[in-house]
């Protein structure tokens, strides 16, 4: 397949970008270097087409730009062969301009939908869809994703569309556990996953689990989803997270200097212990911890979250981002109030302590991969070096350089 690639600062003003295009693209010399006749030659080029732009926020700053972006997105939706990929840029003075190739901190690949939760188990029911024991039944898988599954192949295909090179497998009850599915996936593509293992502390045999997952397969990341919707505290009567249950689990995760992630569910829920938490977290300071969703913040949360990311402000906790914007509900992109939260974090944690994560595939039921990139990636109160750790750095360090 043909690359070509379009820096986004040339493509603002019309007569910039129809010279840049037509040169790129070899366009014939009888095309009326207009938007109507740029969709025209796009969907008959007859040859495949990589088209990748940088910069799109750049493009973004012109009402002609804007334009311009549709006519690119409904042809590369029209046309087989051509695919249009945006990648972010470096911050300005890193490698040279090049793109930065992201990190997704937080998705899940599903060889079978099979999950439990506070309705009873979650099954399949086909076209994306799964249902509760309750009856209730939703979406749970884009159309971009398996009637029945999320292969890591899909992830892939989402992933290079946008510019991002790696991501984490993160498992929980929600869609049922993947060990196996997850550790197939890492073996597959090793040099685009990272995959944590996940488990039952009430299991009877929790013991050989344990080593089946961590030194028979070699998992060097633990997934606790304990939230009382569809985590441990949803099949479970509630756990203290400051007690022996979850301390028999840290004290293993310790022993074996696993990174611990953890999923306390949302604000006023049973299964929201940060004060809990944040105590278990001081007996293990050289444990490395990550809380996800940035602690699922709700509409109307900012006091309660800024109490308890002032409580989580250690050296040893990083925070991952998924869904965050989608807790905002009914917001849309670009989630005021959730970009709000986002800045919060940055004062009273850092930068260097938050991972971007998208929470997909069922996060893109709700919206576009491309707006929980640009959540961060555009957010207009970050500098250029906050967003550079958050979309990458930060998640290169902490799971991809060992």
């Amino acid at each position: 397949m043909e690359t070509v690639r379009l820096d986004g600062a040339g493509l603002r003003d019309r007569a910039e970008a129809m010279a840049l295009l037509d040169r790129a693209l070899a366009l014939p010399s009888w095309w009326g270097r207009n938007l109507d006749a740029l969709h025209d030659c796009l969907t008959g080029l007859g040859r495949p087409v990589r088209l990748e732009v940088e910069r799109r926020e750049a493009v973004e700053e012109t009402a002609f730009g804007r334009r311009l972006l549709r006519v690119l997105e409904d042809a590369a939706a029209e046309t087989p062969g051509l695919e249009l990929v945006f990648l972010p840029c470096a911050p300005s003075g890193g490698a040279e301009g090049r793109p930065v190739r992201l990190i997704d901190a937080h998705a899940h690949v599903v060889q079978c939908i099979a999950g439990t939760g506070s309705q009873g188990e979650l099954r399949p029911c086909g076209g994306g869809r799964a249902a509760y024991a309750t009856g209730q039944s939703f979406q749970i898988l884009p159309p971009e994703f398996g009637a029945f599954d999320a292969p890591p192949e899909a992830l892939l295909r989402v992933m290079d569309a946008h510019g991002v090179d790696k991501a984490v497998l993160l498992q929980g009850n929600y869609f049922g556990f993947q060990n196996l599915y997850t550790w197939e996936a890492v073996q597959a593509y090793p040099d685009r996953f990272a995959g944590a293992a996940a488990y039952d502390p009430f299991s009877v045999q929790a013991d050989r689990i344990r080593t089946h997952l961590f030194d028979e397969l070699g998992f060097r990341i633990v997934k606790f989803e304990v939230s009382s919707g569809s985590g441990l505290m949803a099949n479970h009567p509630p756990v203290d997270l400051d007690g022996e249950v979850m301390h028999r689990e840290y004290r293993y995760a310790a022993d074996r200097d696993l990174i611990f992630v953890i999923d306390i569910g949302k604000p006023r829920s049973v299964s929201w212990q940060v004060d809990a938490l944040a105590r278990a977290i001081a007996r293990y300071p050289s444990m490395r911890f990550v809380v996800c969703h940035l602690l699922s913040p709700q509409l109307g949360d900012g006091e309660l979250l800024r109490r308890a990311l002032g409580r989580l402000a250690m050296p040893n906790v990083w925070f991952d981002l998924a869904a965050l914007c989608l807790n905002s509900s009914p917001e849309t992109y670009p989630y005021p109030t959730a970009r709000g939260y986002l800045l919060d974090a940055v004062k009273l944690v850092g930068a260097d302590r938050l991972l971007w994560g998208s929470d997909m595939p069922s996060a893109m039921t709700r919206d576009s991969y491309r707006h929980f990139i640009d959540f961060v990636a555009l957010h207009p109160h970050l500098g250029e070096a906050e967003k550079e750790q958050i979309l990458r750095r930060n998640a290169e360090g902490l799971f991809f350089s060992r």
